[in-house]
């Protein structure tokens, strides 16, 4: 993953705009793969984070879509609402089916 950062760092402005948006996926999935490595260094839980990064990747990863498909009129029409009913469902199901301390199975 370090290396995946380096490589669109370095190349960011030679990758073309779309792929582009791609950057807060990596960077949030490198951020969350520190936090989880020092909490297990710690012997501290971090399962919670599983629910947190969830939520996150699905949110960059539609940011990406949003961008790859913005000429599509349909899309964007339907889009949004899609994003935010997946959104709070992965919310619920951390909340109420399953907690922070166990794994998210179901998202």
């Amino acid at each position: 993953l370090l290396l995946n950062a380096l490589i669109l760092f370095w190349k960011f402005k030679g990758i073309p705009e779309k792929v582009r948006s791609i950057w807060p996926y990596i960077l949030i999935a490198f951020l969350t793969e520190i936090i989880s490595k020092a909490l297990a260094l710690l012997e501290y839980p971090n399962l919670f984070l599983l629910h947190i990064y969830t939520l996150l990747e699905f949110l960059t990863w539609s940011f990406f879509y949003r961008r790859v498909f913005q000429d599509n009129k349909r899309f964007q029409t339907i889009f949004p609402w899609a994003v935010a009913v997946i959104a709070v469902l992965l919310i619920g199901n951390s909340i109420f089916l399953e907690p922070l301390n166990t794994f998210n199975s179901n998202a």
